[in-house]
């Protein structure tokens, strides 16, 4: 992948000024170093690695605390009462965002531990549109027909001229620096992922039929893979 290989090539030096001589300039990186247990995504070293920081991409945390809304459209009161959006305290809960069809007409939810940042806003966007899929297919359809009609448009990134038309960011601070760094914080995050999803199924398709050791061999499958791919 000449994407993955070039934006790998360039956190790799922007990262090894940072900590010269502790992995090599010109090999792997070390994982712990992306700040992310699992290097599938980079997007937490965006601010080492912005190529212009004189154009700084906008802080949707501090206008969401002015605004107190995203514009979507107004929800049942049943998903306000029973959705979960902060992690409770008086119990364990699994975190990662879902949006729920409870199958009755005006029964949906979401279930996810937010913050105010700028990831939690392109989640709730993305759970959301689930959501609107929901209310939008006949319920006296099969159930199989109640999801997304192309999941494809599931995936679609909060792009910078969405944030202009919520009032968000002004057109006049979109220009060629700010469209660079939007897309390399969006390639940090997305084409990254993409090695670390292959070398996961890849890795799975080689534990079920057993071709590897289960005893021994576990650990160093995955991580020959890893840096392999």
């Amino acid at each position: 992948m000449p994407l993955y290989e070039q934006l790998h090539a360039y956190a790799r030096d922007r990262l090894w000024s940072m900590y010269p001589n502790r992995f090599d300039c010109n090999g792997p990186m070390a994982v712990h170093i992306l700040d992310d247990m699992w290097a599938q995504t980079w997007h937490d070293r965006f601010k080492h690695l912005i190529p212009y920081p004189d154009a700084p991409l906008v802080n949707i945390a501090e206008l969401l605390l002015a605004k107190q809304c995203v514009d979507l459209y107004a929800m049942t009161p049943k998903f306000w009462a029973r959705s979960l959006f902060i992690k409770p305290t008086d119990r364990a809960v699994v975190c990662h965002a879902g949006s729920i069809d409870m199958e009755y007409y005006d029964d949906y939810r979401i279930k996810m531990c937010a913050e105010i940042n700028n990831d939690y806003y392109c989640t709730i966007h993305h759970e959301m549109g689930h959501i609107e899929y929901y209310m939008s297919y006949d319920k006296r359809q099969p159930f199989a027909f109640q999801d997304g009609a192309n999941s494809k448009l599931l995936e679609i990134q909060l792009q910078y001229l969405q944030l202009i038309r919520l009032g968000f960011l002004e057109q006049t601070a979109v220009h060629r620096h700010y469209q660079i760094n939007f897309l390399l914080r969006l390639a940090l995050e997305k084409v990254a992922f993409l090695p670390f999803s292959y070398v996961m199924d890849k890795y799975r398709f080689l534990l079920f039929p057993n071709q590897s050791d289960r005893q021994n061999e576990l650990n160093s499958v995955w991580w020959d893979l890893h840096i392999k791919y």
